[in-house]
């Protein structure tokens, strides 16, 4: 997989593995976030802004922009697809608890 990467054109992989997959290890350094354990960052935005600083004009700047980026992205889509099926079960077991004469 790494090496097919690394031979496409304008592909960006990313692995949801608790751990890097060996498929994806290799020359190209691909993103990892495991989502079995999706959990509000233990780095605030401001420390994230002081990470990012350390590394301004070093080479993994960029990546450590990435990390951030990605990390804040996945975070918003795992907690805004968790809220949904509460929100419907919530929904479901409400019009359950009626008595049946008011569910007509």
């Amino acid at each position: 997989m790494s090496r097919l990467a690394d031979r496409l054109t304008d592909v960006k992989p990313i692995a949801f593995t608790d751990q890097l997959p060996l498929t994806f290890r290799g020359a190209r350094s691909i993103p990892n976030m495991g989502l079995n354990a999706v959990a509000k960052p233990g780095v605030d935005d401001r420390q994230a802004n002081l990470i990012k600083s350390m590394y301004r004009g070093t080479s993994l700047e960029p990546s450590v922009a990435q990390g951030f980026a990605v990390r804040d992205q996945v975070y918003e889509s795992m907690s805004t697809e968790c809220r949904k099926p509460t929100a419907t079960r919530s929904a479901r077991k409400d019009s359950n608890s009626r008595p049946a004469a008011s569910r007509a």
